[in-house]
């Protein structure tokens, strides 16, 4: 395994680079910041190898970036609006005060250096702890982050969080990907199908109704290979309006608990196949609709949807939402979750 320093941080912590490799030349560099993602590099349907990941090229970059650009995001990912209670008790989250609400828990795991616990040529495992009342959410948790590559060009990711009380955990991946490579190209001629017949509905501040709505005659309906772009901007549906594009949960069909198939995303131009697999309820399509253009790796800017996110994960807000899948743990039931992505060419 190659091992080198990525930079030292203002703060003057070290971020290093660990590259897993399988015998396919596939190759994914893992970072100790935020336990992110810093590269995916995969073949076309030409064999020729690129980055499909977004991301910075230098480490500060990475440290409070509004996109959380790869990094692990926890104990909560996604958002929460305002108070809520657990176990009898009243919670009140570090809420922005424009909005009210708590997005990905303010970076409570995302910006720290992890720190390795193991590793070989395909495989590592990174651990962090945090302390009850950070950001105003409850419980001292210890979590572990394992990433596999594997020969069948697998990704899979294993969370393991373990609470000493009870607490809300929701753990995911912030990935953003591109299938042609990080150039700042959108990716709306994107074929993306969903094994989903529901979506979350959600207000103008992206938090959700509290129900599942079909995805027939909507933008959602995914069910089978559509450009993203096709109605990414549908002007009659104020979901695509009030979240500028697709921002939204989809409910996965199959068993909670089940590693299933849960999307499938291609590229006719390189011919690159990316399937995600998933233990969760749910799998949060985002289609990078605030980037910003922010320079990015290899000099390229990470635009308005360059990008697109398949972050599993429980449905946002739900501890404001009983008929959700509730993400509650404690110290004799701990979380655990996986997530695959899959790469091939067609």
């Amino acid at each position: 395994m190659e091992i080198k320093t990525f930079g030292i941080m203002k703060n003057g912590e070290e971020d290093k680079l660990y590259t897993l490799e399988n015998s396919n030349g596939v190759q994914v560099v893992i970072h100790t910041f935020g336990a992110g993602i810093y590269q995916i590099i995969v073949p076309d349907k030409n064999g020729k190898k690129d980055d499909i990941l977004l991301g910075y090229g230098k480490p500060d970059d990475y440290n409070g970036c509004d996109d959380y650009s790869g990094l692990v995001v926890g104990p909560v990912a996604n958002r929460i609006n305002g108070d809520f209670t657990l176990d009898g008790k009243t919670f009140s989250p570090d809420v922005n005060p424009e909005s009210g609400i708590i997005l990905h828990s303010n970076g409570d795991m995302s910006f720290r250096n992890w720190t390795v616990e193991s590793y070989s040529d395909s495989e590592i495992t990174l651990s962090i702890g945090r302390t009850d009342g950070t950001a105003g959410l409850p419980a001292n948790i210890s979590t572990l982050v394992t990433y596999a590559l594997t020969d069948s060009n697998e990704l899979h990711i294993r969370y393991r969080a373990v609470p000493d009380r009870k607490a809300y955990i929701n753990l995911t991946n912030h990935a953003y990907f591109n299938l042609d490579g990080c150039s700042g190209a959108s990716v709306e001629d994107h074929l993306v199908k969903f094994e989903a017949d529901y979506f979350i509905p959600t207000d103008e501040k992206s938090i959700p109704y509290g129900r599942k709505q079909s995805v027939d005659s909507t933008p959602f309906d995914l069910r089978e290979f559509k450009r993203i772009g096709d109605r990414i901007d549908e002007k009659t549906c104020d979901q695509t309006v009030w979240g500028r594009g697709y921002d939204h949960s989809l409910q996965v069909r199959g068993n909670v608990g089940e590693l299933r198939l849960a999307a499938t995303v291609k590229s006719e131009k390189t011919g690159r196949k990316l399937e995600c697999f998933t233990t969760l309820p749910g799998i949060q399509f985002y289609t990078g609709n605030f980037l910003c253009s922010l320079e990015g790796k290899y000099g390229f800017k990470n635009n308005r949807r360059s990008g697109f996110c398949l972050e599993t994960q429980y449905h946002p807000d739900a501890v404001h939402h009983p008929e959700f899948e509730q993400p509650v743990f404690d110290e004799n039931n701990s979380y655990e979750s996986e997530t695959v992505y899959r790469f091939s060419v067609e």
